[in-house]
């Protein structure tokens, strides 16, 4: 059974104070507003039957007595209705100010549980994603020991720029932090909601300019599932996953991503926690607007978005 909201209570009692204090206008004014057969001439009554007469007494007695006691009764609606606007608004205050407190304690947790990657962390992170970036090429020379990869420098930029249009495109939305730790957990991008009951977006970032295939990508959604879990266990905020794979337009043309998609959508829902998959072309990312971002990314996660490539 689901805990009361005290909030949404206090929110009720207000709204009805409100109404209250309303009725309390808006009945007299209708009253005042109505003749209630007082208009009647001496004449007309003359030419009315006794029984209509008697009914028309009856109703002047009966408006007559509604009108000495609307006073009363107006104020004393008016008074009920604020004092239910002042205990409401009062109680409301004080939950809202529990619930702030509980907010400010949260994001204090999550500062000291998210620790920021240092610049040689993130160049180690992003040698390691460009080793494999480049494995799948055989017979290729490797680069010499602490010579940088070609497939890291790769992944740096499009990792800089889509972590960028990330970040301009839903700050309003979420509060971007970018290449962090948590526990054993590396985070590309961690997008935390700014807004209340909505979840986090933990955004992993895959570049994959030679190719991939079936077997990686669900390597991959495992280790963001347990990403999530790490994040849930150490921060207690609820985050869906995007697994962003960025790779060459003609890559991904000969690519079947709509086929990966679906068969990687059952051991999607195994894992437990929501994650998704998404394909973005790499030329397309300098010309993608904050909409397309958006629906690429949020309407994905939240279930009214559309796959980018559905080939």
């Amino acid at each position: 059974m689901n805990k009361l909201e005290y909030s949404d209570l206090h929110k009720f009692i207000v709204s009805v104070g409100i109404g209250l204090l309303g009725v309390s206008v808006a009945v007299p004014w209708l009253f005042l507003r109505e003749p209630f057969d007082l208009l009647i001439s001496t004449e007309q009554i003359a030419d009315l039957t006794p029984t209509s007469v008697s009914i028309l007494t009856r109703r002047q007695d009966m408006v007559r007595f509604y009108i000495s006691a609307l006073p009363w009764v107006s104020a004393f609606t008016a008074l009920a209705g604020l004092g239910l606007i002042g205990w409401g608004a009062l109680r409301w205050r004080a939950q809202q100010t529990l619930r702030d407190s509980a907010e400010a304690l949260n994001l204090t947790k999550l500062q000291h549980e998210i620790e920021a990657l240092s610049p040689k962390e993130i160049e180690a992170k992003s040698e390691a994603e460009g080793l494999e970036v480049d494995d799948p090429i055989p017979g290729e020379t490797a680069e010499p020991e602490g010579v940088p990869s070609p497939g890291g420098k790769a992944y740096r930029t499009v990792e800089r720029a889509v972590i960028d249009l990330c970040s301009t495109c839903l700050s309003d939305q979420y509060t971007p932090l970018e290449n962090q730790r948590i526990g054993s957990a590396l985070y590309d991008l961690i997008l935390q909601s700014r807004t209340a009951g909505t979840r986090d977006l933990v955004l992993e970032i895959k570049y994959a300019r030679k190719g991939f295939g079936a077997n990686w990508m669900k390597d991959n959604l495992g280790k963001l599932q347990l990403a999530l879990q790490i994040y849930w266990d150490r921060v207690r905020r609820e985050a869906d996953g995007c697994l962003l794979v960025v790779a060459p337009r003609e890559l991904l043309r000969r690519t079947p991503t709509g086929r990966y998609t679906k068969r990687l959508e059952g051991s999607l829902s195994s894992f437990g926690r929501k994650a998704h998959l998404v394909f973005l072309a790499e030329e397309e990312i300098a010309g993608f607007s904050c909409r397309e971002i958006s629906r690429l990314i949020v309407a994905k996660n939240r279930g009214d978005g559309r796959e980018h490539n559905d080939d």
